[in-house]
């Protein structure tokens, strides 16, 4: 038994080892992006589609620190995981500096992407809530949010991310599903928002008198019949200017296409 290094017998809990440390998890940022979309109502397989989108929009890994530099014009660089420029990338070191954070901080996307899915970029959000399928979150985020050149390539190129984050998390397939942190509360713009005090009805009027004329409740005379003196409408006033055409929307099954970027 000389020479044998008994030390290997030892009893963990009395030579003051310690267990290895948790790994990271990988799939974090996505889990937060996630819980996002499930906040403002859109399905679980159509979060997991858009994510899918965004995944093949800066990386598979969904690196908040990514620069694509010139990817908009000369000077015009693309930040984030989400890839936002110009005017969006602007916004975006807003939301950061009023976090008090840097603007490749995750936290600070999520909340800036969650204010454009609640602001000027709602379009984008109303399509995800029509959707029913990973495919549909995957084609509305790539076609309204992302916008790139030859978007449909796009859609099928960024699908397989889709089915990759499902795979590797298969618990995002469930209904009703969010995930949890560690106990720890999420993120401001992760939060649901709070729920709207009920709306109550004014009482109706009372019923009309079977006669015309004014009356104590403020009843009048129906127009136009009994009164001759009323100009007829304005089809048949060709002196009238129309009012100008407004400009044409397109739309598809998911309801309005917007401006893009």
């Amino acid at each position: 038994m000389a020479g044998q290094n008994l030390g290997l017998l030892a009893d963990p809990a009395t030579t003051g080892s310690v267990a290895p440390p948790v790994p990271p998890d990988k799939w974090l940022l996505h889990k937060q992006i996630y819980n996002a979309l499930i906040d403002r109502g859109v399905k679980p397989q159509v979060a997991v589609g858009a994510i899918g989108s965004l995944m093949g929009e800066s990386s598979h890994a969904l690196d908040p620190t990514t620069i694509n530099r010139n990817d908009a014009g000369p000077g015009n660089h693309s930040y984030g995981f989400g890839q936002w420029n110009r005017g969006r990338a602007d916004s975006l070191f807003n939301t950061a500096k009023g976090m008090g954070k840097d603007w490749s901080d995750p936290a600070a996307q999520v909340a800036h992407m969650g204010s454009e899915l609640d602001g000027k970029w709602n379009y984008v959000l109303k399509g995800l809530q029509k959707g029913n399928t990973m495919l549909d979150g995957t084609s509305v985020w790539t076609k309204r949010y992302e916008v790139p050149k030859n978007a449909d390539y796009e859609v099928q190129n960024r699908y397989p991310h889709a089915q990759a984050f499902a795979k590797a998390v298969p618990e995002a397939l469930n209904p009703g599903h969010r995930f949890q942190f560690d106990g720890a509360a999420p993120a401001p713009a992760l939060m649901a928002p709070a729920p709207m005090a009920p709306m109550t009805q004014a009482p109706l009027p009372p019923a009309r008198p079977p006669e015309f004329g004014a009356s104590a409740s403020g009843w009048v005379d129906p127009p136009a019949k009994a009164q001759p003196w009323v100009d007829p409408p304005a089809a048949s006033q060709p002196w009238v200017t129309p009012p100008p055409k407004a400009p044409e929307q397109t739309y598809d099954a998911f309801g309005l296409l917007g401006p893009g970027p």
